[in-house]
């Protein structure tokens, strides 16, 4: 249970295998690939999908001296917010952008980004929706280890979104837990490759399989006073905010889905 699979991509989907059989809000229990084993899998239904509505809907008007860089509005962005300090100057973000599944189970209930203020620039928002999801992922970390008492120490991470550096920093440093994201970002798809390749007999296990097929690897340590700055606002202010709003936030997406 040392290692976790992660993948950000169009939703974040993280989740281990495991040969106790455990229920839980935090995570859904299915069959895993190995003979006897079972996967526990959270979902964030909004990932990737929500910096693509950013960029598409807010960030993408840049310069045309940037543009003709030939520089995507991601990367643009993403360097801005490089220069911001952890926590976006009080900018917190819940990233319910099509609703919440792990732990509250709230299909209609919608996202939200406070404390905004004068001094808030589009990077700030950029980085609060990298940190929101990040915040996510260490609350439902949190309740994988008061059930299965499982806190894992590297996500094996993959999807379009771990080709970000920030990111990936940034989901360690919230997190505390390293990332680490082999040379093909494209994991699910490797990890179909890898069940077949073992399953046709090219490989005594799938061990061996992983071992010849994932390459290497770039790896994310956290940066301990980030990870004590991320700690603070997340005990102190995220996961409070969301059960303090979930009924607001549930009737707002009713109401929207009504129009």
């Amino acid at each position: 249970h040392e290692n976790m699979a992660l993948s950000l991509g169009t939703s974040i989907v993280w989740g281990l295998h495991s040969f106790q059989h455990s229920l839980s809000p935090y995570y859904r229990t299915m069959a895993g690939c190995l003979p006897g084993s079972y996967y526990y899998e959270s979902v964030l239904r909004a990932g990737s999908s929500t910096i693509k509505w950013f960029t598409d809907s807010i960030g993408c008007n840049e310069p045309v001296s940037s543009r003709s860089q030939h520089k995507s509005p991601e990367s643009i962005l993403e360097k801005a917010s490089e220069a911001i300090k952890p926590g976006c100057d009080g900018l917190l973000t819940i990233p319910y952008w099509k609703g919440g599944m792990m732990p509250f189970d709230d299909p209609s209930s919608r996202g939200m980004t406070v404390g905004w203020s004068d001094y808030h620039t589009k990077a700030h928002l950029y980085r609060s929706i990298l940190e929101g999801i990040a915040f996510e992922l260490r609350l439902v970390l949190e309740g994988y280890r008061s059930t299965l008492d499982i806190y894992p120490q590297i996500f094996r991470a993959g999807g379009g979104g771990a080709s970000s550096k920030l990111w990936c920093q940034i989901v360690s440093d919230v997190t505390g837990v390293n990332v680490s994201v082999c040379d093909d970002v494209e994991s699910t798809a490797l990890g179909a490759a890898m069940l077949t390749a073992w399953g046709l007999g090219y490989f005594k296990n799938l061990e061996d399989a992983s071992k010849a097929m994932c390459g290497k690897s770039i790896n994310y340590t956290a940066n301990p006073e980030n990870h004590d700055t991320y700690s603070n606002l997340y005990n102190s202010f995220y996961k409070k905010l969301y059960p303090l709003m979930r009924d607001c936030l549930n009737d707002i997406g009713k109401f929207a889905l009504q129009q």
